[in-house]
């Protein structure tokens, strides 16, 4: 029995899924139902089983919901440019606008936004949040304040400059204030998924400046260079990487696909990435399993910085 359920597990399951996928072609939605078998075939859907993809293949499946929730949508790549002429004023000290706010293939949920805020001034009063969370700084100055609990008794305060990444782990008590004398702008990217079973230690909450890399860089003879700015296990995340990249003019690199998520701010210079001319102040998602490339179209180097969102289990990295 246990040999015939390997056989099951192995062959006939997948086959089926394949068969199931290929009728469902023709159903309105067939597209999102073979992407997700190919996902899985190439290992990037641990969290669903096969038989929930199999069941839920079939048009009109009650368990086609369950399947969405665990994997919809599997969002495709985008490309979006700020608008960062806009400033924060006396009689609104914080504006903030969405960048996206929807669920990934690797994260239950992934929301990033933009903030102008005034000297003095704080989004929010110091609070936790499940999600974890990455704040670039972009212009301006702020203060990064923690906390170890509510009372705020124990509290660290942190003054961060543009081109900054702050990291906040799950549950950490935190708020920013604007430092002035312009108005901060910064951008924020947080995420929830499945906790992770691990022993493995996680990323705590830092600060990461990344002017001495780019500084380094520019002077560096190759053609790109990228040097890790960190990389650790989170609370949701085998992996949370972050890197910038310096891409002299005429560089660039092939189309690829990852098995992981891909979010990058341009800083300088104009590059060429999915179809599109993409100059600075602008964040592009690379959805896990889709094809992407990048080169420098422009006449002067490229500059960015790269996180990446790989998913809970290790074989997505």
């Amino acid at each position: 029995m246990t040999g015939w359920r390997r056989l099951t597990g192995k062959i006939i399951v997948p086959v089926a899924v394949l068969c199931l996928a290929a009728l469902a072609a023709f159903h309105p939605e067939g597209q999102w139902r073979v992407r997700l078998v190919s996902l899985k075939l190439a290992h990037k859907l641990p969290q669903v089983a096969w038989a929930d993809l199999a069941i839920g293949s079939v048009p009109g499946s009650s368990r086609l919901n369950k399947v969405r929730e665990m994997v919809t949508p599997i969002w495709p790549c985008w490309i979006e440019k700020l608008d960062l002429s806009l400033e924060a004023s006396n009689e609104q000290d914080l504006r903030a606008y969405s960048v996206f706010n929807r669920p990934t293939a690797i994260t239950k949920n992934l929301e990033s936004h933009v903030s102008f805020l005034s000297a003095g001034h704080t989004p929010h009063p110091p609070h936790q949040h499940p999600e974890e969370e990455l704040i670039l700084v972009l212009s301006g100055e702020v203060e990064s304040i923690r906390a170890r609990d509510p009372s705020w008794q124990r509290h660290t305060t942190e003054k961060v400059g543009p081109r900054s990444v702050v990291y906040h782990h799950s549950g950490q008590y935190h708020t920013v204030r604007g430092v002035g004398p312009e108005p901060a702008i910064y951008l924020v990217l947080s995420w929830r998924g499945e906790p992770r079973n691990t022993e493995q230690s996680v990323l705590q909450s830092s600060t990461f400046d990344l002017n001495p890399a780019f500084v380094s860089q520019l002077n560096n003879p190759d053609n790109m260079s990228s040097p890790r700015i960190f990389e650790s296990p989170t609370l949701y995340l085998h992996k949370l990487h972050c890197h910038i990249t310096v891409l002299k003019p005429g560089a660039g690199y092939p189309p690829h696909a990852d098995s992981h998520e891909v979010v990058i701010f341009t800083f300088d210079g104009t590059v060429e990435t999915l179809g599109q001319r993409v100059g600075p102040d602008s964040v592009i998602f690379y959805a896990a399993g889709e094809p992407h490339g990048m080169k420098n179209v422009g006449a002067t180097p490229a500059t960015y910085v790269v996180f990446e969102f790989h998913g809970s289990h290790p074989r997505s990295h």
